[in-house]
């Protein structure tokens, strides 16, 4: 199916969603207050009508309880991203925008930093177009590597894929909310209504993922037009098979700070220095471990011997290739970059002591004893 074909799918699934669960909902009253008033009429049919009557207004009752769904409100992303004024980070936003010039994309509306991913775009409830950079991408990669992942980035901008998010997110919500009170419910498998809501569901929860790989692919080829196949494939190696290593994790490294209460220092750039001293065999082990992963029906972005394929690249050749290392570093472009890396550093290693504090609590009321750490 074409990605035209799948976009578009996506589009009406989401757009005839709500008429579809009204007209589910209309349908339901009126047949329950049919039904009602025909065991009015005829009280004899009253022992076979009376069941039909409880499923529908028991069902209705599932779908008010899960309009609760619009009340609740998008997670608050500040708080997991550091914002800087653009004085700061002059020197990135001039790459940002030289790129988006050199592809003819737009610019973002803002730039903030992160710890926890590479790089990702969005945007926020008021309709302004983030991106957001993470810590080992500027710590790691040339302003050249760098330069195509931003690529990548604004192309999810230019085709519209974060206004589709922002749009679908309280559908997103909404469906959550009504499979969680429908699937809670008693005998909810009996109940045919319940199976064609899920039904649908389940078309577009496919459908999105499908749509989403097709992004991906597409924003992929934006990375290759702007730094070349093989350094393109390269850096999506180094971003993707990181977690297929559990040293090279950078939740394993705060992790190891936060349990031993070690010194503030630059996680970042230990994930680096780490990276840089595998050895060859390890990599090529981690590398074809990740490449044997298949796609799933569900999976909202395509995995790495799909992405390698549509770049051009085969897994042989990305066996082969190392990182790009030439050229100035991106941390470059921000001459306060360790101060940064110290705040990105504190950020995540404070949330993993609180979750390690509280491992430590659930522990002790495990087994009624205080739990020292070594």
């Amino acid at each position: 199916m074409s990605p035209q074909i799948i976009s578009r799918l996506m589009w009406l699934l989401m757009v005839f969603y709500y008429p579809f669960l009204g007209f589910l909902v209309l349908g339901m009253l009126a047949l329950a207050v049919g039904l009602g008033i025909l065991v009015a009429w005829a009280p004899l049919l009253c022992m076979v009508l009376l069941p039909l009557v409880g499923l529908l207004i028991w069902t209705l009752v599932q779908f008010a309880l899960a309009s609760r769904a619009w009340t609740s409100e998008p997670p608050d992303r500040d708080d997991s991203e550091l914002r800087l004024s653009r004085k700061k980070l002059k020197g990135l936003y001039e790459l940002v925008e030289q790129v988006a010039q050199e592809r003819g994309l737009r610019p973002p509306d803002e730039i903030r930093l992160a710890a926890d991913t590479v790089a990702h775009v969005y945007e926020d409830e008021d309709g302004r177009e983030i991106l957001v950079a993470g810590g080992f991408a500027i710590a790691s990669f040339s302003q050249h590597v760098l330069a195509g992942i931003i690529a990548h980035e604004l192309s999810h901008f230019a085709a519209g894929d974060t206004r589709l998010s922002r749009r679908s997110y309280r559908s997103f919500v909404f469906m959550e909310m009504l499979e969680y009170h429908l699937l809670t419910q008693p005998f909810w498998f009996l109940n045919p209504l319940i199976w064609i809501v899920r039904l649908y569901h389940l078309g577009y929860a496919l459908a999105w993922a499908a749509n989403s790989r097709c992004q991906e692919i597409q924003a992929d080829q934006q990375e290759v037009e702007q730094v070349g196949k093989e350094r393109a494939a390269a850096a999506l190696l180094y971003t993707t098979v990181l977690d297929g290593v559990p040293s090279l994790r950078l939740s394993d490294i705060a992790q190891s700070y936060a349990k031993a209460n070690d010194r503030l220092e630059g996680i970042f750039a230990e994930q680096v220095r780490r990276v840089t001293k595998i050895s060859p065999s390890d990599w090529r082990d981690a590398c074809r471990k990740d490449m044997r992963k298949k796609t799933g029906w569900f999976d909202t972005h395509p995995q790495l011997r799909d992405r390698l394929a549509a770049m051009g690249v085969s897994s042989r050749q990305a066996l082969q290739l190392p990182i790009e290392t030439s050229g100035p570093h991106a941390r470059d472009l921000l001459p306060g970059w360790l101060e940064i890396e110290k705040q990105l550093t504190e950020w995540i290693v404070d949330i993993f002591r609180v979750q390690y504090a509280a491992k430590m609590e659930i522990a002790q009321i495990i087994l009624g004893r205080p739990v020292y750490r070594d």
